[in-house]
């Protein structure tokens, strides 16, 4: 009596090409494939895109996924069936880089049983880096972000330069993914929603991390490049170049009302006036689940339609007040603190419930905002005294979605989100705090 044969796909069987429960793209994988790789338990292939430069790029897939899955990067862009290319092979009790596309023990690279390397249960974006002139793999989530690395492997130096085992990594390119679930129609947008699996590609590895610091060219030292404590705008995505130019020189405290900051403060402190009695009312409101986590909001000019909310914003920071963690509706961002000082924590998404920089700003000091780095934080004044900030956003040429809120987590723990709104617009605040500053000086004068 014959045994039926199973086919395997990433390790759940299912039957033959010609089973009418899978999907096209599943069947046309199971025909390419060699049958005797599947009996084996070797993932099949699709081919979704190609690295700009062969040798190095990172690639990065964001959806949530039910179980393992594989990238593999090849030199020719068809089935390996046992040919020698890079496998990140992502599980939940073990996560492996490999040299073939196999489960053989001989070709894993490196392992690691680690939590934050396993398969995550909820939304999150993998990525898998590719560096020949270094040498190094590195997988991450989140942002592709050197700090956000949870695995990496080092190849074996060259044993000469005629002599190198690894030297078919120069060759690599084309960009697979084995995962039952995969249809080819996931990477694309559904009646202007997000595609089900969102794939990006980068032409450069994850080496070292653009600080979030912005500093002005004459400002820029050898020492500040080595250590890599700053960059300058220049380095920066065109969309945050374009925002710097308009923040840049500008500041709270001007010859025509030199004590801007002062008055704030005063306000802030001084029940029955402006900023006192708007922080009393967030507060009742509790939109953020705390008191404490309450600020102002004084917008500048009006939605022009390409950023969330109206683009230019002056937050107002009390001592010892916080944002929720938040993100940024992947728009584009400068922020310069005016006065004082701002904590910022970073963090990897949303669901992260630790973050992996935190970072003290100071007067006068910018940092940015991108599409890719940088885009969930937490903003906190832990100074005594009052902290003002400039905010201006951007989406970019390819958002073509403009989603107009950024989502936070509240404090119960349950993703939700915030449409940017105003307090007041600024012409009106300043005018306001004006009125209350003189008045307060006649009374101190007298």
């Amino acid at each position: 009596m014959h045994r039926k044969r199973r086919y395997v796909l990433h390790g759940n069987n299912i039957d033959h090409p010609g089973n009418p429960h899978l999907s096209k793209v599943q069947a046309d994988l199971l025909r390419l494939s060699n049958p005797d790789n599947i009996l084996r338990g070797i993932p099949a292939e699709l081919y979704i895109k190609n690295l700009t430069i062969t040798g190095q790029g990172t690639i990065g897939l964001k959806f949530q996924a039910k179980e393992g899955f594989r990238i593999v990067l090849n030199s020719e862009e068809k089935q390996s069936d046992g040919k020698e290319v890079l496998v990140l092979d992502i599980g939940k009790e073990v996560t492996y880089f490999r040299k073939r596309n196999n489960n053989e023990k001989t070709d894993i690279l490196a392992s690691t049983k680690e939590k934050k390397a396993l398969l995550d249960d909820h939304m999150v974006l993998y990525w898998f880096s590719l560096d020949k002139n270094n040498r190094r793999l590195r997988y991450g989530k989140g942002p592709m972000q050197s700090q956000l690395t949870v695995f990496s492997y080092n190849f074996p130096q060259k044993k000469s330069q005629e002599n190198d085992d690894y030297a078919w990594i120069e060759d690599l390119r084309y960009i697979a993914v084995c995962y039952t679930a995969i249809k080819t129609e996931d990477f694309g947008e559904k009646k202007g929603k997000k595609p089900e699996i969102e794939l990006s590609v980068w032409n450069l590895p994850v080496t070292v991390d653009l600080p979030p610091f912005i500093i002005k060219r004459e400002n820029a030292t050898l020492e500040k490049l080595e250590m890599e404590k700053a960059t300058v705008i220049d380095n920066l995505p065109k969309k945050c170049q374009e925002l710097y130019w308009n923040v840049v020189d500008v500041s709270l405290n001007t010859p025509d009302f030199p004590d801007f900051a002062d008055a704030i403060e005063y306000s802030i402190k001084t029940p029955g006036l402006r900023c006192y009695e708007k922080l009393k009312e967030k507060a009742k409101n509790a939109e953020f689940g705390n008191s404490k986590a309450t600020y102002l909001r004084v917008t500048l000019g009006e939605d022009r339609g390409n950023s969330p909310g109206i683009p230019y914003v002056l937050e107002i920071w009390p001592s010892g007040h916080y944002s929720p963690v938040h993100s940024h509706s992947n728009s584009f961002a400068i922020i310069k603190v005016l006065y004082n000082e701002i904590m910022v924590r970073y963090y990897a998404g949303l669901k992260e419930e630790k973050w992996y920089n935190e970072v003290p700003f100071q007067q006068g000091q910018i940092t940015w905002i991108s599409d890719k780095h940088y885009q969930t934080h937490q903003l906190w004044n832990r100074t005594r005294k009052v902290c003002v900030t400039i905010q201006c956003y951007q989406y970019g040429d390819d958002d073509h979605n403009h989603y107009e809120y950024f989502d936070y987590i509240g404090s119960n723990g349950v993703e939700k989100r915030f449409k940017p709104n105003s307090d007041w617009p600024f012409a009106e605040f300043q005018k306001l705090i004006k009125e209350e500053w003189k008045k307060h000086k006649y009374i101190s004068d007298d």
